[in-house]
């Protein structure tokens, strides 16, 4: 399975709901069956930076897993994007910082593979 380069957006203070449908052959195949499975999603401002800005599990917070239907949902709260800075200080709108991300699920064989990554663009909130 190759990764797919996907680009997500957020603004600060919002929710944000992002579902990714796994197949076991092809885009179009059959549901990939997820069961037993696990997932994990860092963000960080630089892929070497030692601590994320987010960190999302199904065994902590962020992330469901519908194994049957083969999907992995990330699901973040207004509560978890308020915290994830955005320098204020310039005086064009939208206010974006940009930061990378990668999506991985876990086999219970322990083979690990990357659903989705991509950049992970945070548009500053205004009303808070």
């Amino acid at each position: 399975m190759t990764a797919l380069l996907t680009n997500l957006e957020c603004r600060q203070g919002d929710s944000l709901d992002v579902s990714i449908e796994t197949h076991q052959n092809s885009e179009s195949g059959p549901p990939l069956p997820l069961a037993g499975y696990s997932a994990r999603m860092q963000v960080r401002k630089r892929v070497a930076d030692p601590v994320p800005v987010l960190d999302l599990s199904t065994e902590g917070t962020g992330i469901t897993i519908d194994a049957d239907a083969g999907v992995v949902a990330i699901s973040l709260l207004p509560a978890q994007t308020k915290d994830i800075p955005v320098p204020c200080d310039r005086g064009v709108f939208p206010i974006t910082e940009n930061y990378v991300y990668d999506l991985e699920i876990r086999s219970p064989e322990g083979v690990v593979t990357t659903l989705i990554m991509g950049n992970f663009t945070v548009i500053a909130e205004v009303t808070r």
